[in-house]
């Protein structure tokens, strides 16, 4: 069987609210209280890599590493 029944079927369908056409794709708008919630995780973001930073770590290809001073 590859098709999963209706009730375990949990897909979340998200009708846009505004369109916009562009060489035949179709985007969404984000919302006012989209944008400022992503810049507000932007400030959270930024804060925490700041203060990493300020700890001695690093990310490093995705990794978190900690900077050991070279002797």
């Amino acid at each position: 069987m590859n098709v999963l029944p209706t009730k375990e079927n949990k897909t979340l369908v998200i009708e846009p609210t505004q369109e916009i056409l562009c060489s035949n794709e179709v985007s969404v708008v984000l919302s006012k209280n989209t944008l400022d919630a992503l810049e507000e995780l932007g400030d959270v973001l930024k804060g925490i890599r700041k203060r990493m930073i300020f700890e001695g770590y690093e990310i490093v290809g995705g990794s978190i590493r900690k900077v050991v001073p070279k002797m």
